[in-house]
């Protein structure tokens, strides 16, 4: 008699879904199992058939757990790659290719002869995983082993191999990336838009030179100052720029795909005042190929820039000059200098959550001394209730005549 357990398969009518299912719970693991059927109409002839498609289900499922399984590892990869991976983008598959030499490197080390999928154990992944953190940076190390678990998931899926249980990730320590300990200062600001002039000539170099201010004083994404314009609501706009309190309308940028109205600082607004009255795009950056329309070129310029300039946002060893993803956190860094709160900066840059801020854009540098700046540049950290609501009614009005 054999020991292998047997499999109870039962069938079922879902009527979320109007079709036949059937259902088993794996022996070994204890887990639930489900696998639709193609039979969608109701009836007392389909109950018939989902029975029979149970009983020939359970049927296969003893048959393979009864007999050993000796899947080799070649045929399993390329029958991964036809069956799985086939439909899926080429960075899927590029990526399976590269974890499974990895793998395959590790595990060619502690089996003698012919790699099976019965030769996958946790402890052996474990020494994949240790081979991977000697190789790969640890986003790539998870992004890896997620691809190899989903293959063997599948491979389990089919009856060629068992379950394997559920991987705990330890803990990663992230650390503040080098490129905040150096932000952008004033001076680094004018040698980069004095280098602006050789890099796409002088006919081209104003409206460069305007964009880098802009990402400089506003902390701002990318692409955004292309999409700033004087007043159309679908834009992103000014809002009260000689107003004590200046803001701006965000059309679509968060996460959300939602509007936000934020502040702004006070040297942002009046830089930016004289623009409004005399355009109405307010940032056309171009090149000697023509107006600059795509986020890769304008990182490509910018990081041209940083090197003529020699501006270096991340010093070490092998030190980085400044690129576009920096303007962003120097903003953060310059103001928390100058004694403006995590709140007020978190809300100019509009981030979510206040670790966001301090986490990922906030270096650990100690303050300059507030006196150095002008109290009038930025926005005072305590205002008095009566004057919050008074603003925001101001705000309100100013916003409603607008539409």
């Amino acid at each position: 008699m054999s020991d292998q357990p047997t499999v109870s398969v039962q069938w079922y009518w879902r009527s979320s879904r109007n079709r036949y299912f059937l259902k088993w719970r794996d022996p070994r693991t204890g887990q639930k199992r489900s696998e639709r059927t193609g039979l969608d109409t109701r009836g007392k002839r389909n109950d018939g058939r989902a029975k029979e498609l149970a009983i020939l289900k359970s049927q296969t499922l003893s048959k393979q757990w009864d007999e050993p399984n000796e899947t080799t590892w070649e045929s399993f990869r390329a029958l991964y790659l036809d069956r799985r991976l086939s439909k899926r983008s080429e960075g899927n598959r590029r990526k399976f290719v590269n974890a499974a030499a990895i793998f395959e490197d590790v595990m060619h080390s502690s089996v003698h002869g012919v790699l099976e999928l019965r030769h996958v154990t946790p402890r052996r992944l474990l020494d994949v995983e240790a081979e991977m953190d000697r190789r790969l940076s640890p986003g790539s190390v998870s992004s890896y082993i997620a691809t190899l678990r989903a293959a063997f998931s599948w491979a389990a899926s089919q009856g060629l191999m068992p379950v394997l249980p559920k991987r705990m990730p330890d803990p990663i320590d992230y650390e503040l990336p080098a490129m905040r300990l150096a932000p952008i200062t004033q001076e680094s600001l004018e040698r980069m838009e004095a280098a602006a002039v050789r890099v796409v000539g002088r006919r081209h170099a104003a409206s460069i030179q305007e964009y880098l201010r802009c990402l400089w004083l506003s902390g701002c994404r990318l692409m955004e100052p292309l999409d700033m314009h004087a007043f159309r609501h679908d834009k992103h706009r000014p809002i009260g720029l000689n107003s004590p309190a200046p803001m701006f309308a965000w059309v679509n940028t968060q996460k959300n795909r939602r509007d936000q109205i934020a502040r702004i600082t006070l040297d942002f607004a009046r830089w930016l005042a004289p623009l409004v009255e005399q355009r109405e795009w307010l940032f056309q950056p171009t090149c000697e190929h023509g107006p600059i329309t795509t986020g890769s070129r304008l990182s490509s310029i910018i990081s041209e820039i940083g090197e003529r300039a020699k501006v270096i946002a991340e010093p070490g060893e092998t030190p980085k000059f400044a690129t576009a993803k920096h303007f962003r956190s120097s903003f953060v860094t310059r103001w928390s200098q100058r004694g403006m709160s995590i709140e007020q900066i978190q809300a100019i840059v509009r981030h979510a959550s206040r670790v966001t801020t301090e986490k990922y854009y906030l270096a650990p540098i100690e303050p300059v001394a507030i006196a150095e700046f002008a109290e009038a540049d930025w926005i005072p950290a305590v205002e008095p209730r009566h004057e919050q609501y008074q603003r925001g009614m101001t705000e309100r009005e100013t916003i409603g005549n607008e539409t």
